[in-house]
């Protein structure tokens, strides 16, 4: 029995893996089969590869957040390009001022820009956080000195305290 190489595509025309197709009397192949092959020096680690019915298509793979921003990956989809886009929004999703979508409502898988103002907000939180910290350890080491009677400990800690404090 005889085969040939196809080219198997997900139900969005995107490129899989070549695929052996043996072919036998009154066979053809399935509408998820392309029988053209990629263009020669195709790289699919650098792009994805969509079929428009005529041609190969390349679609350059994003390589930063901001190439991502506007790309929905619909939640039920299992094809292998959104899976694969999918970890990309999820690892660009690290980076500094971005971040996931809220999925609450919608389990979509989007990346968004972080708004200045809420980053402006977290360092606010972040320099409240540690100034709340200081106090609070001050505020141990103050207790303990007292109760141990340490009047030089005691005066030390009240001049940080004055200086935390700006006075």
């Amino acid at each position: 029995m005889a085969f040939k190489i196809l080219q198997k595509i997900d139900e969005n025309g995107y490129w899989i893996k070549p695929v052996k197709f043996f072919i036998a009397p009154d066979s053809k192949p399935s509408k998820k089969m392309v029988e053209q092959a990629l263009p020669e020096g195709a790289n699919v680690q650098n792009n994805f590869y969509k079929w428009d019915g005529e041609k190969w298509v390349a679609e350059k793979k994003p390589t930063n957040a901001e190439e991502l921003i506007g790309v929905v990956i619909k939640h039920s989809s299992r094809t292998e390009r959104d899976l694969a886009v999918r970890k990309l929004i999820e690892k660009f999703a690290k980076e500094d001022g971005y971040r996931i979508r809220d999925r609450s409502t919608n389990l979509d898988w989007e990346l968004e820009k972080i708004p200045e103002e809420e980053i402006e907000l977290q360092a606010i939180n972040a320099e409240l956080s540690t100034f709340d910290q200081k106090v609070a350890s001050l505020k141990d080491r103050l207790a303990t000195a007292t109760l141990q009677d340490d009047a030089e400990t005691v005066a030390s800690l009240k001049a940080e305290y004055k200086t935390l404090m700006g006075d």
